[in-house]
């Protein structure tokens, strides 16, 4: 996705730990699906080298290569074993991933309000991205404190959308 981060051959952007403690706060997260050993924002991280199912509640910053591909296996750990599964993605709505899966069944929507200052080996870089990002939660059950992440960005509850057939 050329243009969205600070020009690098990198596209493993770290999540910011003061944005995943806010998250976490909320979520209570067991597991992080798309790290590496030396980034892992949770004990249990499920690697290249140590790919594990998704089971419990799930963070993942993925690489912003093939967003298609993160999104439409979270909807699939999501719909095989009930885990609630959060996303940061970038806010490109005209990816295929948001009409084919984020629409359909990911339960909140999150828009973040600014742009996101990433880290790259636990240094924050020195520019925000390009661009502005959203967390996507795909979870069967409420949470009872999202209400909590209105600071960080404007929430949308996407089933309550769906009942109302918009």
């Amino acid at each position: 996705m050329a243009g969205y981060m600070q020009t690098s051959s990198n596209i493993e952007w770290e999540t910011p730990q003061y944005l995943f403690n806010e998250l976490n706060k909320v979520f209570h997260f067991n597991m992080d699906c798309a790290c590496t050993q030396q980034n892992k924002k949770c004990k249990i991280g499920s690697t290249k080298e140590k790919p594990l199912k998704w089971k419990g509640n799930c963070w993942i910053n993925p690489p912003y290569g093939n967003i298609q591909y993160w999104v439409e296996k979270a909807c699939y750990y999501h719909e095989k074993y009930g885990s609630t599964i959060v996303l940061l993605i970038p806010s490109s709505t005209e990816l295929k991933a948001w009409k084919d899966f984020i629409y359909q069944y990911a339960k909140y929507l999150i828009f973040i309000f600014r742009r996101i200052n990433f880290e790259f080996n636990g240094i924050r870089m020195k520019k925000n991205s390009t661009k502005g990002s959203a967390l996507i939660v795909f979870s069967k059950k409420e949470i009872k404190n999202i209400k909590n992440l209105k600071d960080i960005g404007f929430i949308i509850d996407l089933e309550e959308m769906r009942k109302l057939n918009c």
